[in-house]
C-alpha cells in the first residue's frame, strides 16, 4: 500500500510559487471580460410593484441589465421554489432582484444606482413557530404547485409547512443504565 503519511511529498507548484512565477486568477488578463453586480432585496418580504431598468440600460458601457422576467427557472433542494432572480416578490433580505452587466466594476455599479423598484411590504415572519401560527403571512402562495426534488416532499397548501412526515412507532424500550453496569469487578 502507498502511502504519504509520515513522508514530505513535494508538491509540484510549491517552486513557481515560492519564487513568483506562479500564475493566480487576478495576474491573468481581464482584457474583454465584463463584469456583473447583483442587485440584492434590502426587505424581508414584499411584492415588487414596479422596476424601471431603463436608466441603467441606458448607461454608455451597460451590456444587460437581468431580472427576474429574463430568467424564469425555479431551483431549490427539496422543492424548486426560488427564483435565481426575484419576480413579483422577494422572500428575504438579500434576495437577488436583478444584475448589471457592464465593461467594467465602476459601470457595473452605477447601473445598479439607476434601477429603481417600488416595494409594498408585506408582513414577514421571523421565526419556525410564528411561520407555523394561525394566520401566519404564507411565504410561499401555492408551494403545492412547485416541483420537487425529493419524492418524499410534501407541502401543506394554505400553510408555511413544506413538508410533513408520519412516523410509526409501535413499541418504545428504555434501558436503564446502573452504577453496577459500569462498576468493575
Amino acid at each position: 500500500m502507498n502511502t504519504a503519511i509520515g513522508k514530505s511529498i513535494r508538491r509540484k507548484d510549491a517552486w513557481d510559487k515560492v519564487t513568483g512565477k506562479a500564475k493566480y486568477t487576478d495576474d491573468l488578463s481581464h482584457a474583454g471580460f465584463l463584469c456583473a453586480r447583483l442587485l440584492t432585496s434590502a426587505h424581508a418580504h414584499a411584492r415588487i410593484l414596479k422596476m424601471d431598468t431603463c436608466e441603467a440600460e441606458s448607461l454608455n458601457g451597460v451590456k444587460a441589465i437581468l431580472t427576474g422576467k429574463h430568467c424564469n427557472v425555479l431551483f431549490g433542494p427539496l422543492l424548486q421554489d426560488r427564483p435565481a432572480l426575484a419576480q413579483d416578490i422577494v422572500r428575504y433580505a438579500g434576495e437577488p432582484i436583478a444584475i448589471a452587466v457592464a465593461k467594467d466594476e465602476v459601470t457595473a455599479e452605477q447601473a445598479l444606482a439607476m434601477i429603481k423598484i417600488e416595494y409594498q411590504p408585506l408582513p414577514i415572519v421571523l421565526t419556525p413557530s410564528a411561520s407555523l401560527a394561525a394566520g401566519a403571512p404564507l411565504i410561499h402562495a401555492q408551494a403545492n404547485g412547485y416541483k420537487r426534488v425529493l419524492t418524499d416532499i410534501y407541502p401543506e397548501a394554505g400553510t408555511n409547512i413544506v413538508s410533513v412526515a408520519v412516523i410509526k412507532c409501535t413499541k418504545v424500550v428504555v434501558k436503564k443504565c446502573t452504577k453496577r453496569a459500569f462498576s468493575k469487578k
